[in-house]
């Protein structure tokens, strides 16, 4: 939450419908259900500025942090649909292993906070399997480690309140129903084989009909 904290602390001082944005934590049987910590809102509307996934490092090596995504085999996937049907959802990597390094860097947390969009990541990282993200602190550059190590796109703190100034608040009115051959073809653009779909949906015995609370998948 000390993320959320300085994130909100600046949005804020944007002024105008930003003055009052707030933090929303969502439970753990809603982040259960489409793979969300936190996000942050507009007060009085239904617009959220953007979603977010903590990871927390597993371990570091020098200045090197290593985190774990997909660790159920199924939430990196659900992200990218996520993304791809919203926009503004993001992984946020905090370089803190312990709570030294987190009470020496006090208050200000995002400059040693990375953010990056599901959409970045390679399409092979789309499977059932887990991977590794490697942030090095001393270049910024992050890798992701599967069959093979590649390069990942992230944004430190100050870059992606930047990145945030330019895009829309995304406005949530209704559930809206998306069809399952919408995403899949949206999978297929991104170079990633659209049967992993419904690949998930059968291993984890996931219903014909995927209710994110945001939007719902059908037939």
């Amino acid at each position: 939450m000390n993320v959320n904290e300085n994130l909100v602390n600046v949005i804020r001082r944007w002024g105008g419908a930003f003055s009052k944005t707030f933090i929303y934590g969502f439970t753990l049987r809603e982040e259960a259900r489409h793979g969300f910590d936190s996000s942050i809102n507009l007060p009085g509307t239904a617009n959220y500025l953007f979603t977010l996934q903590y990871k927390r490092p597993e371990s570091k090596s020098g200045r090197r942090y290593r985190f774990v995504i997909n660790r159920n085999g199924v939430q990196h996937l659900m992200l990218l649909i996520h993304s791809m049907c919203l926009g503004n959802v993001w992984y946020a990597f905090p370089l803190f292993i312990d709570t030294c390094e987190l009470s020496q860097s006090s208050p200000d947390f995002l400059s040693r906070t990375y953010f990056a969009n599901p959409t970045d990541f390679p399409a092979h990282t789309f499977d059932e399997n887990i991977h590794t993200v490697e942030i090095d602190e001393a270049t910024g550059r992050a890798l992701v480690f599967s069959d093979k190590p590649t390069e990942l796109r992230v944004y430190r703190g100050d870059k992606f309140l930047e990145f945030l100034t330019v895009v829309k608040p995304i406005m949530i009115k209704e559930i809206a129903v998306i069809p399952v051959e919408v995403v899949k073809t949206k999978l297929k653009d991104l170079g990633i084989n659209p049967e992993i779909l419904e690949e998930s949906r059968r291993s984890r015995k996931l219903s014909q009909r995927y209710t994110s609370g945001f939007f719902t998948l059908q037939p």
